[in-house]
């Protein structure tokens, strides 16, 4: 009995075994993934700015005479007129040469006046025969020379004059003081800035991108503003680069949009925009051999060599690897590995539902 006991006993062991061994999951557990299709998508890239807002129309207001600054009547931001005055020049030299020139056509106002007198008196002399007619011509054409020497003066005058309210450096156009070059007490040649005024009308919107996205900067790409509604278009761009940032720089116009001149924005560019099968970004994984992504098939998930272009509000453009309506796994994909198996995630039970 014993010995029979003794050769039953491998037998049960073995029995045991295989038990357990049915019982074991064959491999790994199953990852719990969410699903998206690779599909068509319009895809949009666009590129971020700090931008600041510019009169359209900004002339440098220049001295037009040389003198000290005696007065600056204005502030920077400040609201003119066109013809306000901005500033005043001392030139006394000006000043000089207007009252010169103001005496100049006093002393030949009188002489005329004199001349005319005394040419009334010859006329009357000449037909009384007392004079010759001779001598009526000769007083005559006194009368005609003082009288051009008198209509010289006066034009020398009113170009003093003209020269002298130069002094007052004023707004060519009405619009906001900008920025003030000089102070007080400076020596400022003519020609030299002196203000720059900003024209009311139509402002511009300035901004600058470096890198591969100032390159692809283009006149009429769209542009947006952070937080407003409406559209704007890229109308020009800068011939060179940014001095300082060494990016390119470019000019934006908001036609139904109200913008203040100096304002600070955060602008949103359009680069390009196109139609191209697409994914989720979620569903790419990069690996040392690459990016893949993970085609699920029933319950299998293969792992599929990617290559990718535009991205763009989560999605990623597909450019080889994946067809339309390839089914990959997003939510869980970066914890898979070729032929893991894969169970869908449950949908989101709706809030109150049964």
């Amino acid at each position: 009995m014993r010995s029979i006991l003794l050769l039953l006993l491998p037998l049960a062991v073995a029995a045991c075994s295989k038990g357990d061994a049915a019982r074991k999951p064959a491999g790994p557990p199953a990852v719990t993934v969410s699903v998206a299709r690779a599909a068509p998508a319009e895809l949009v890239d666009t590129a971020r700015a700090y931008a600041e807002v510019e009169s359209g129309n900004a002339p440098e207001v220049a001295a037009e005479v040389a003198g000290r600054v005696l007065a600056i009547v204005v502030k920077e931001g400040q609201a003119v007129a066109a013809g306000a005055p901005l500033a005043r020049l001392e030139a006394a030299d000006l000043a000089d040469a207007r009252r010169a020139a103001d005496a100049e056509v006093a002393r030949l106002s009188a002489l005329a006046a004199q001349a005319g007198a005394q040419f009334r008196r010859d006329q009357s002399l000449e037909q009384q025969g007392f004079i010759s007619p001779a001598a009526l011509d000769k007083s005559r054409a006194e009368l005609a020379a003082l009288n051009a020497q008198l209509a010289a003066a006066r034009a020398e005058a009113q170009q003093r004059a003209r020269d002298a309210a130069r002094a007052w450096v004023r707004a060519p156009l009405a619009g906001v003081v900008e920025e003030k070059f000089v102070n007080v007490g400076d020596y400022v040649p003519a020609g030299k800035a002196l203000f720059r005024v900003a024209g009311d009308g139509a402002a511009r919107v300035k901004f600058a991108l470096a890198g591969e996205a100032g390159e692809r900067l283009a006149v009429g790409q769209t542009v947006r503003v952070d937080g407003r509604d409406g559209e704007g278009r890229v109308v020009a761009l800068a011939s060179t680069l940014d001095a300082a940032s060494r990016a390119r720089v470019a000019y934006a116009e908001f036609p139904a949009l109200p913008l203040r001149v100096g304002e600070a924005l955060n602008v949103v560019v359009e680069l390009s925009r196109r139609r191209a099968l697409a994914v989720p970004a979620g569903a790419l994984v990069d690996r040392p051999k690459g990016r893949v992504a993970f085609v699920v098939d029933g319950e299998t998930a293969r792992e599929v060599r990617v290559t990718t272009g535009l991205a763009a509000d989560g999605r990623v453009e597909v450019l080889a690897g994946l067809k339309a309506g390839d089914t990959v796994a997003v939510d869980g994909a970066g914890f898979l590995a070729d032929k893991a198996r894969v169970k869908l995630a449950e949908p989101a039970r709706a809030e109150g539902g049964a």
